[in-house]
């Protein structure tokens, strides 16, 4: 599936569900999923809060009809 562009911190999804989020610390980057519950991002749909709550962020063009 194709990916949107990138989305800086300040552009919350308009969705609930996964993105791909990315990180940059101490000269690395890092990209892994999130949870978006409609206010914060979590580490999982009933997880704990990122300590990050400004995230880079990216997701999918159209509705997924597969398992996340």
């Amino acid at each position: 599936m194709q990916m949107t562009e990138w989305y800086p911190p300040t552009t919350k999804p308009e969705r609930r569900g996964f993105y791909e989020v990315c990180v940059f610390d101490a000269g690395w980057i890092y990209e892994f999923r999130a949870w978006f519950d409609g206010y914060i991002w979590r580490d999982a749909p009933e997880g704990w809060a990122l300590a990050d709550q400004k995230q880079t962020w990216r997701g999918l063009t159209e509705e997924s009809k597969g398992i996340v």
